[in-house]
């Protein structure tokens, strides 16, 4: 879908199952509406910070092609957090996008969690779905949107480290090291009136990822936000969910993309 106004506008997309929008089998997330993409190079690369194929999970991958002109060719890769690249199935090596079509498709890697290259000689504009399943079905998914833009600092505006009666909220900072050597990240808390008490440093190996929990690192302070600083460019993404509910009927995640401060 593009949205063309006769003066700028901000806009935002509430993707869910049909006739399942409450109640125990309800599935929804939201998809921010980008800038398109634009010419002017001869390859665009594209990063997901995180993907999970465990038991139980799925991640899928939704492309469009920002060009009206041109057909896309797209590959994509994948990379477990240890730096492995991941063998895909065939057909997500070389395939074409339409102009201003979209492409979209489960992941196909083996059991695990890590991160997704996208490399295209067309711009394009996408995003991941990370879910939990109900058997064959999409029970709750986080959106994580197609990353074209690596940073050396990376801000996650709301975070919650909570231990309330009967859960509570954590954050689950995601980190990608699109390198071939390692990235040394320090993530830092900042209380909700700006004080930062709190931070870690993590080393992520070449072509690898890490997954942070703030329960890790800091107590129970309520909300706040995270600063995200790397030796090299880092794409990220945060899973906000509800501590000890994050299976089952009340499980509730959402994602929240880590933008430049």
């Amino acid at each position: 879908m593009v949205i063309d106004a006769n003066q700028p506008v901000a806009a935002f997309a509430l993707y869910n199952n049909v006739d399942k929008n409450s109640g125990d089998e309800a599935c929804w997330a939201g998809i921010s509406a980008v800038t398109p993409g634009t010419g002017g190079t001869a390859s665009y690369t594209y990063f997901v910070p995180y993907y999970n194929t465990t038991a139980g999970y799925f991640t899928s991958l939704a492309l469009r092609n920002s060009n009206a002109t041109n057909t896309a060719t797209v590959t994509v890769a994948a990379y477990t957090d240890a730096g492995a690249a991941v063998a895909l199935d065939a057909s997500f090596t070389g395939f074409t996008v339409d102009p201003s079509g979209q492409w979209a498709d489960v992941l196909s890697v083996p059991a695990g969690e890590g991160w997704i290259e996208v490399t295209s000689d067309q711009p394009l504009t996408g995003l991941a779905w990370v879910g939990m399943l109900d058997g064959i079905m999409a029970r709750i998914m986080a959106d994580i949107s197609l990353i074209g833009e690596l940073g050396a600092t990376r801000v996650v505006p709301h975070v919650a480290n909570t231990a309330v009666v009967d859960g509570g909220w954590t954050t689950i900072a995601n980190i990608c090291n699109p390198h071939p050597t390692a990235t040394d990240v320090t993530i830092t808390y900042f209380s909700a009136a700006g004080a930062s008490s709190y931070s870690t440093t993590v080393s992520i190996p070449a072509n690898g990822s890490v997954s942070k929990n703030l329960g890790d690192f800091i107590p129970d302070t309520g909300r706040g936000s995270v600063v995200i600083d790397a030796n090299q460019p880092v794409a990220a993404f945060a899973l906000y969910n509800n501590v000890d509910k994050n299976s089952g009927d009340e499980a509730c995640w959402a994602g929240i993309s880590a933008v430049a401060p």
